[in-house]
């Protein structure tokens, strides 16, 4: 296995389970903090469940956060009491986490502002149009502006955080136990971009170039996650890659928010599917976006694989 090992106790399923039971509970636990709050609306009569005055609505943010919460604590709950594993062996609690996670946030800002520099210059390069950021008559200065945007950032942590240790964590070392540590790296950065298949909603080439983008990038991060013996430095990675894009983009929606309108209604405006819809209407920007995603991913890979600093991709000798 990746990390270390999971003991004689073990029981880890057929990578077909898995996979099925994987995103059930994702889907599950997901939609559980929303379905709560609509229905406590509900029950006290209010028809609309959308609106400005729905607790989906003030409080879409912490349902975000709870939801992710749910399915880091399942997973972490199978993985004691179901496989009967320690955490080491998904790639958690193996000493010294703080710097690597720290600096894999730092990384993170840095490669999401590098792959959207580098988008902006293609656009400028090859002339397509690209979307206006901040181009409202609205201040983002504003004390609940900012402090609404800080809260973004734990809760974005959260998130990458829990799809860290599913995807690099537990599914790649559950997979590693049947095949082979290569395969396992493929399969699961696979299941980590098939698990945005709901970008299809939207539109499907957006999708398929979101998806790519993806699965290349979570490669990237199962070889830093092996070659290291921790998920700590790519969880920190994710987070600060999530962060500093949704951070920006909401940043954007208040300067172009109606007069007045309240944080959590920025939010709200940001997250509909309407607002969704508009920002990938510039297919070459997006289409650029997504092809440096991949490019500055396969450079990662190139660079974690030729430095080997814990030890080669094809090893499966168990760590201590």
């Amino acid at each position: 296995m990746p990390y270390a090992p999971a003991g004689d106790r073990a029981r880890i399923w057929h990578p077909v389970a898995l996979l099925i039971g994987s995103f059930v509970i994702f889907f599950v636990w997901a939609i559980m903090p929303s379905l709560v709050l609509a229905g406590i609306d509900a029950t006290s009569g209010k028809t609309d469940l959308l609106g400005p005055d729905a607790l989906l609505n003030k409080y879409d943010l912490a349902a975000f956060g709870v939801s992710f919460v749910l399915i880091l604590l399942h997973f972490l709950f199978w993985t004691r009491v179901v496989e009967r594993r320690p955490l080491t062996s998904i790639g958690m609690f193996r000493g010294g986490s703080f710097g690597p996670y720290v600096n894999g946030v730092v990384c993170g800002a840095l490669f999401a502002a590098l792959v959207s520099l580098m988008a902006v210059v293609a656009s400028f390069h090859f002339g397509f149009s690209m979307p206006a950021m901040f181009g409202g008559t609205q201040s983002i200065l504003r004390p609940e502006i900012l402090l609404f945007a800080a809260a973004i950032v734990p809760v974005l942590l959260v998130q990458a955080g829990t799809e860290e240790i599913v995807f690099r964590g537990w599914m790649l070392s559950a997979f590693s136990a049947r095949m082979s540590l290569t395969g396992a790296v493929l399969l699961s950065s696979v299941a980590f971009g098939v698990f945005h298949v709901d970008r299809f909603l939207l539109d499907p080439k957006f999708a398929a170039i979101f998806i790519a983008s993806t699965i290349v990038l979570g490669v990237f991060l199962a070889v830093w996650a092996v070659q290291s013996g921790s998920i700590a430095g790519p969880a920190g990675f994710h987070g600060g890659y999530n962060a500093l894009l949704l951070v920006s983009g909401y940043l954007d929606g208040a300067a172009n928010a109606k007069p007045g309108a309240s944080p959590t209604q920025v939010w709200a405006d940001m997250m509909s599917l309407e607002a969704m819809l508009e920002s990938i209407q510039d297919t070459e920007y997006v289409a650029a976006l997504g092809t440096a995603v991949i490019v500055a991913s396969l450079i990662g890979i190139a660079a974690l694989i030729a430095l080997g600093r814990a030890r080669p991709l094809n090893s499966r000798e168990n760590q201590p």
